[in-house]
């Protein structure tokens, strides 16, 4: 849980990051991701759940949250929301086996069982539901520029990653820059958040840092695995893998908010309280 004042630091680094300034002229990103806050709510309220009634529920309604998601339409987004539900699922299945203690086999078998039994009601849910927009798009793909035939399929974006690229991200605007580059967020501020969620005793962090590596994976681009995975089993050409990276701002700005907390108690240990509202202040600006 973040306090008060970090969660606003979080949405405000989120909002007025880079990458969402550059996507006002692409209107159609903020009903594909709008969902998912919702869908990562319920998905865990599903797996911390103790009862199979509460266990359900919440997976029903995650379901319908990501066939939502699907219905908004943009589907090259979709494989992303995918990725970030089966992080969620395998990161909760591993901190259920690392606190199992010595049985650790039979309580890893029993996790594992209800992970898997949440994530297929999730998807059967998002898929029956969105059945009425994903059955004509696949039956489309192959007419498209998004055909996973070479020859009818759009050329892929190509980025060149080297240090001095990156370093020249995060130092230029980055409207007039491609999306991997707006990792630099809502400026340094918000990368130096993010690393200060390290050092915070919330073990939330852990979580958000799992998905937002898994995204970044993706956003890179193969030949990294994720990626590689997502590529071939998207039934579609996925075009510009750094797209991933809309759906990573929310985790990385949850990491944010976390830093912010760990920094705001780091001031207050120095007696220096008064500082954190200067610190808010900065986060949101620079």
């Amino acid at each position: 849980r973040l306090s008060l004042v970090s969660a606003v630091v979080s949405a405000v680094c989120f909002t007025l990051s880079g990458l969402m300034v550059r996507r006002l002229s692409e209107p159609h990103f903020a009903p594909a991701l709008c969902s998912l806050p919702f869908i990562i709510l319920f998905l865990r309220n599903a797996l911390n759940s103790t009862t199979t009634r509460h266990k359900l529920a919440f997976s029903l309604v995650s379901g319908g949250f990501l066939a939502l998601r699907l219905l908004s339409g943009f589907l090259h987004i979709a494989p992303y929301i995918v990725v970030v539900t089966i992080t969620i699922g395998l990161a909760d299945l591993i901190s259920k086996c690392r606190k199992a203690g010595p049985n650790r086999l039979r309580s890893g078998i029993i996790a594992g069982r209800s992970v898997v039994g949440v994530l297929l009601i999730v998807f059967l849910v998002a898929g029956t539901l969105s059945s009425a927009m994903l059955v004509p798009a696949m039956e489309l793909t192959s007419f498209s520029g998004r055909s996973p035939e070479p020859d009818k399929s759009v050329q892929a974006y190509t980025q060149n990653f080297t240090a001095a690229y990156v370093l020249k991200s995060i130092c230029v605007y980055s409207g007039e820059k491609s999306q991997i580059e707006t990792v630099r967020g809502a400026g340094i501020t918000f990368l130096l958040l993010i690393a200060a969620s390290l050092f915070s005793s919330n073990n939330s962090k852990w979580l958000f840092w799992i998905v937002a590596l898994s995204l970044i994976d993706c956003t890179i681009g193969t030949p990294l695995p994720i990626a590689t995975v997502v590529k071939r089993a998207a039934p579609f050409e996925m075009v510009a893998s750094s797209r991933a990276f809309d759906v990573a701002l929310l985790p990385l700005s949850i990491l944010a908010g976390i830093g912010f907390d760990a920094l705001s108690e780091m001031l207050r240990k120095l007696r220096l309280v008064g500082l954190r509202f200067l610190l808010a202040a900065v986060s949101a600006t620079a």
